[in-house]
């Protein structure tokens, strides 16, 4: 039996209820919106499913180019996401539907031309056989000619972690994390200030394997189109910071 859990949905919710008063300030320097929206400029699908949506920081600027269906775990994520949306108004902008669902067992009449998963929402799914489904369930949703592109956690080097200390939006951030066992999972510590406001909040979570990724989708009937090491779409190498994947339905693929 594996020693690590399995993807606990109650967890994942305590931990972002946890750190929601931040979260949305740590990810606002990103930088990665213009990436993003690049994919959907390039693609022109009818219709983005956007995996592990969260508050809709990236929902918002997808929204421009395209209809929007945005799946995540949390109400409470999706309530933030809305009132986003909705303090932004409608515009130019296109449809936007917000969907509570996992993404293990998420289902739509409709298949989609593009699938993005921006900050790795499958981090959280730590044993690989639950990854899986989810990747098939994803496959299952892609057209014939659609993209699912994901950025990924990546650690280059399997050992303990101390990012240093910064500072966004008035929030001061410091972040461990610790390899567990042989594989690639990791134990993550995220300390957040703001004033006299104090936050600890941890978790396990599942980096990717650069040397299994291409055959753990093929399995899954995903074929890997480009590997990238950044949102300038450079290539990836070993000693990048992270990882962006694209890939389509496998030829061989039902």
């Amino acid at each position: 039996m594996s020693r690590f859990p399995t993807y606990d949905v109650e967890q994942v919710n305590s931990y972002y209820h946890r750190v929601l008063p931040f979260y949305e300030a740590e990810n606002e320097a990103r930088n990665d919106l213009e990436f993003w929206q690049s994919l959907v400029a390039e693609q022109k699908p009818d219709c983005v499913l956007e995996l592990g949506a969260g508050t809709g920081r990236v929902t918002a600027a997808l929204r421009e180019f395209a209809p929007v269906v945005a799946l995540d775990l949390s109400l409470e994520m999706l309530k933030r996401a809305s009132e986003r949306l909705r303090g932004l108004g409608g515009g130019a902008s296109f449809p936007t539907q917000l969907v509570v669902a996992d993404m293990r067992s998420f289902a739509f009449a409709r298949r989609f031309d593009l699938i993005v998963a921006s900050n790795d929402p499958f981090s959280h799914i730590i044993r690989l056989r639950e990854r899986e489904t989810a990747l098939r369930r994803i496959r299952n949703h892609l057209g014939p000619c659609g993209r699912f592109v994901f950025e990924g956690l990546y650690r280059p080097q399997r050992k303990i972690m101390e990012v240093p200390e910064r500072s966004v939006n008035g929030l001061s951030l410091r972040e461990t994390w610790k390899p567990l066992g042989a594989n690639d999972c990791w134990r993550s510590h995220y300390h957040y200030q703001r004033g006299i406001e104090q936050v600890d909040a941890k978790f396990v979570a599942r980096a990717w394997n650069p040397a299994e990724l291409k055959t753990q989708l093929a399995s899954c009937g995903l074929r890997v189109r480009e590997i990238w090491g950044d949102f300038d779409r450079r290539p990836f190498a070993l000693n990048a910071q992270r990882i962006i994947v694209v890939a389509d339905r496998s030829p061989s693929a039902s």
